[in-house]
C-alpha cells in the first residue's frame, strides 16, 4: 500500500540501472556473500562515477533495515536465525508462517493485515528463503555506511523485534546527515502496519531532498 500511494505522486526515486548489466554481473556468482558484495560494489561504482548522473540515487530510504545481519546483530542471534530458517525451509507454510507473525506485526494489527502477510509469506519458495537468509547472515556492510553521501531516511518501529530500534540508531550514527524517524507502537513491517504515517514521512523527506 505504501509503494502504490507514493508512486501516484511520482515521488519515488530509484536506482536506475540496467537490469541486463546487473544480471550479467551477478549470474555467475553462486556464493551468497560474494553476490551481496558484488551488488554493493556495482552500486558504489555508479554512485562514485559522475558520468552516470541518472543512474545514481538522489535519496536513500531504509525501513527496518540492517547493515547485514552480521553487521547489526550479535553472532549468536545470527546463528539462531540461520538455523531456524534452515529447519523451516522445507516445511509447508502452515507449519512455520504463523510463528513469524508476532515478530513482524504487533498484536494491534487487524486480522485482514495479518492474513495478507501470511499469504505473501506462504508464497515464498524454499530456495528463495535460504538464499535470502545466507545473504543477510553473511553480509556486514558497516564499512559502507560512512560512504553514503545522499540524503538518507531511516524508518523504524519502536517495538520492532526483528530489527530493534538500536539497530536503526547505530545506522543513523554511521550514515552522515541521515534522518531517523521512529514510528510508535509499530513492529518490523512498519510500511504495512503504519502505512499512512510511513507515506507521510517519506513524502516529507523526498520533498525536502528536492529543494
Amino acid at each position: 500500500p505504501s509503494k502504490a500511494a507514493l508512486a501516484q505522486e511520482s515521488l519515488l526515486y530509484g536506482l536506475e540501472i540496467s537490469v541486463e548489466r546487473m544480471l550479467a554481473l551477478l549470474a555467475p556468482i553462486t556464493d551468497q556473500a560474494q553476490w551481496v558484495r558484488a551488488l554493493i560494489r556495482h552500486y558504489l561504482a555508479q554512485v562514485n562515477d559522475p558520468s552516470l548522473e541518472h543512474a545514481c540515487p538522489m535519496t536513500l530510504l531504509l525501513a527496518s533495515a540492517y547493515a547485514g545481519w552480521s553487521g547489526s546483530l550479535p553472532p549468536d542471534v545470527v546463528e539462531q536465525r540461520v538455523q531456524l530458517v534452515l529447519r523451516e525451509a522445507e516445511l509447508p507454510p502452515e507449519e512455520w508462517v504463523p510463528g513469524w507473525i508476532p515478530g513482524l506485526l504487533t498484536e494491534a494489527a487487524p486480522r485482514e493485515m495479518v492474513d495478507e502477510v501470511v499469504a505473501i509469506m506462504s508464497d515464498v519458495r524454499p530456495i528463495g528463503r535460504r538464499t535470502t537468509m545466507h545473504a543477510l547472515a553473511e553480509a556486514d556492510l558497516r564499512d559502507v555506511l560512512a560512504r553514503i553521501d545522499v540524503p538518507t531516511l531511516l524508518l523504524y518501529g519502536d517495538v520492532d523485534q526483528r530489527s530493534p530500534l538500536a539497530v536503526g540508531e547505530t545506522l543513523h550514527a554511521a550514515i552522515p546527515g541521515s534522518r531517523l524517524v521512529v514510528l510508535p507502537g509499530v513492529g518490523h513491517y512498519c510500511n504495512i502496519e503504519a502505512a499512512a504515517t510511513f507515506n507521510s514521512e517519506v513524502r516529507t523527506f523526498l520533498r525536502s531532498a528536492r529543494t
